[in-house]
């Protein structure tokens, strides 16, 4: 009911980063509140992403540092979320799949409040 909370708890979260500082309860589903754009996970204080940087054609503007070949294969094998990067295999495969089931839920509920609209 308040999206603003969410930035609140987000830059709290990557002052201190322990698990279970907050616990959030209630029946609002993050992904389906459309006001709210953060992500809300980052990998190494990064707050871009790269899919936004693609769209939004500033991609070739951004300062990029050297990183090793390994840690980039390393990166975009298990992902850039926190929360998984120690599970197995399996976990992190139903965590992503979860995940990408509620993105396409939320997309899917703001098409159809767009089109309603019309």
């Amino acid at each position: 009911m308040v999206p603003e909370v969410v930035s609140a708890l987000k830059m709290s979260v990557d002052d201190a980063n322990k698990p279970g500082m907050f616990l959030l309860t209630g029946s609002a589903d993050l992904f389906k509140i459309s006001a709210i754009k953060e992500s809300l996970f980052e990998l190494n204080n990064k707050d871009e992403n790269i899919i936004d940087m693609l769209f939004e054609d500033t991609l070739r503007t951004y300062p990029f540092s050297k990183i090793e070949f390994l840690k980039i294969v390393e990166s975009l094998a298990t992902g850039g979320y926190p929360s998984v990067q120690d599970k197995s295999q399996r976990s992190q495969a139903l965590w992503f799949e979860s995940y990408i089931e509620a993105r396409i839920e939320k997309d899917l509920s703001l098409i159809k409040k767009s089109k309603c609209r019309k």
